[in-house]
Parts: structure tokens; sequence; C-alpha cells
């Protein structure tokens, strides 16, 4: 048979502030990520399934502004492309494989 799930994405996605209140991180380690998104460092986020990989894009995407690109790769559309210069790329399984 056929299933169909369907995933609801939050209205207000993560950012620092609400990470820090939960615990997720220091104001230092903010600050590092903050420095790397300032810096315009190229960086990956990688990490198991359920450890906040996507609650911390959010919160670094927010933080890029209008002026910086971002190339997100996802295999699943969970992240909103932060401005008109961004592009996000969705993984597929090759037909060819």
């Amino acid at each position: 048979g056929y299933l169909i799930s369907f995933r609801k994405h939050p209205e207000n996605p993560w950012n620092f502030e609400k990470l820090f209140q939960v615990g997720w991180a220091t104001h230092e380690g903010i600050g590092a990520l903050k420095k790397l998104v300032k810096d315009q460092k190229n960086f990956l986020v990688i990490g198991p399934t359920g450890c906040g990989k996507t609650s911390i894009m959010n919160a670094l995407l927010l933080e890029t502004g209008e002026r910086c690109r971002s190339v997100i790769i996802e295999d699943a559309s969970e992240l909103k492309v932060p401005n008109a210069l961004s592009s996000k790329l969705l993984t597929r399984v090759s037909p060819f494989n």
C-alpha cells in the first residue's frame, strides 16, 4: 500500500536566543558560530539524527543578512532560503545506480 507522511515546519524557526535558553550552547559557543557567518567562512553542519542540525542551521541562516550567499544542500527540504542570493539543492537517488 501507500504511505504518506506530512511534516509541519515551525512558523518561528530556532534562533540563537532560543538555543541558549534551552541550554544547547553557551554564549561563547554561539559567538563562535556567529563569527563564522560574519567572516563568511565555509563550514559543514554534520551529525546524527536528532542532534540539532536543522535548528542550528536555521539560527545561522537568520544571521546571514541580505548580502551573504548560502548554498543549502539537503536530503529533505527543511530549511528556508534566507535571501534572494541563496540557493537550495536537494539530493536524489540516481536512477543510473
